[in-house]
């Protein structure tokens, strides 16, 4: 579907600035969940940052300058950091302290060709707008393949923790044959799960054909490594009317495992959260038959639903509760939290009315 670029499309074109405000600034958990915080988040958060070396005496030699609040912590960086590179290599490190903690660090081995490019990316404003997300990703994009590990990394990372819906700013950037390329050679499930999403925004008549078999090789073979995002991917390209099948096929079918429920409702999630080639409320809709229809599971969607701030399936909660079906403590609460959220909500707007006595 091309609404998701179109969005995109027509707001670069009009200069306007777009606040990322809750579920549009997360990051897409189809590619993030399995990450712990990147290393480019370690870049972002630090005060001071350097490509260094160390010397034939032991001592750390500076070779650039990355990013620098007031004089350089050379002490610290010395007790803090045991090279990890052979000086003779001719690599050097990437080396950075935490702002808070004021602790140094290494990011891995960096050749000195990649100065002006992590320059660049040290200089990147906070994560808080359409431009910045655009900026950013254009940066790092043209490095996800490398052929330097820590640069990759670095790219990837960034890639990782970007919004679904800014997956789009790269569109145009790779045709579908050459992700489908990386995408059957790359081995780090979370790097696959990105190219997949990018996939589906490439409006290729063949994509759906290369998805089609690996969503049906997930479900027979039980490996849900890719199934939420071969579903998300799918959904950009069919939109609405696919939803019903991953209604039935991935959350209410008896047959299902419980990765594959997780997986077709967090491909779902996904497309909540943009609210543009999948309507949100057609997801929602979704989640109201996979509450009824599995009343044990059905905290695993109160989240999104708070997040949203939609109550529209807050009677349907209030019926499991009163009838006892919940079996997990965690949901029981998850459920509980939204239905009086969805009480203080309805108060709130009466308050807010005017009197028409």
């Amino acid at each position: 579907m091309k609404t998701i670029k179109l969005f995109w499309a027509t707001l670069a074109h009009a200069g306007v600035v777009l606040l990322f405000m809750a579920s549009s600034a997360t990051a897409c958990a189809i590619c993030l969940s399995a990450m712990s915080l990147s290393n480019g988040q370690h870049l972002e958060n630090a005060d001071q940052a350097v490509l260094a070396q160390i010397d034939p005496s032991g001592a750390w030699q500076i070779v650039a300058q990355i990013k620098a609040n007031g004089p350089l912590d050379l002490q610290g960086m010395s007790e803090d950091v045991t090279p990890k590179t052979d000086p003779t290599s001719g690599h050097v490190e990437l080396l950075v302290r935490d702002s808070l903690g004021e602790h140094w660090s290494s990011l891995g081995a960096f050749n000195p060709e990649y100065t002006d490019w992590l320059t660049s990316l040290a200089a990147q404003p906070p994560l808080e707008t359409f431009s910045d997300w655009q900026a950013r990703l254009t940066l790092v994009a043209p490095h996800l393949e490398a052929g330097r590990l820590s640069v990759e990394e670095m790219a990837h990372g960034e890639l990782a923790r970007a919004p679904y819906a800014a997956f789009a700013f790269l569109n145009g950037m790779f045709t579908a044959d050459e992700l489908i390329a990386r995408i059957n050679v790359e081995d780090v499930a979370s790097r696959r799960a990105a190219y997949i999403l990018l996939l589906g925004m490439t409006d290729e008549a063949s994509v759906v054909d290369f998805l089609n078999p690996r969503i049906e090789a997930a479900i027979t073979t039980g490996d849900a490594t890719d199934i939420a995002a071969l579903l998300a991917a799918k959904l950009e390209i069919l939109g609405p009317p696919f939803v019903q099948w991953v209604t039935q096929n991935m959350l209410l079918a008896r047959d299902r495992s419980p990765a594959d429920i997780e997986a077709g409702l967090l491909a779902l999630a996904v497309h909540g959260d943009t609210d543009l080639t999948v309507p949100r409320s057609e997801v929602i809709e979704a989640y109201r038959a996979f509450i009824n229809a599995r009343p044990h599971m059905s905290g695993f969607v109160a989240a999104e639903l708070m997040e949203w701030r939609d109550w529209s399936l807050s009677g349907d909660y209030a019926v499991l509760l009163e009838n006892g079906a919940l079996l997990d403590p965690a949901s029981e609460y998850a459920i509980t939290r939204y239905v009086q959220m969805s009480q203080d909500a309805v108060t709130d707007k009466e308050l807010k009315e005017p009197n028409d006595q």
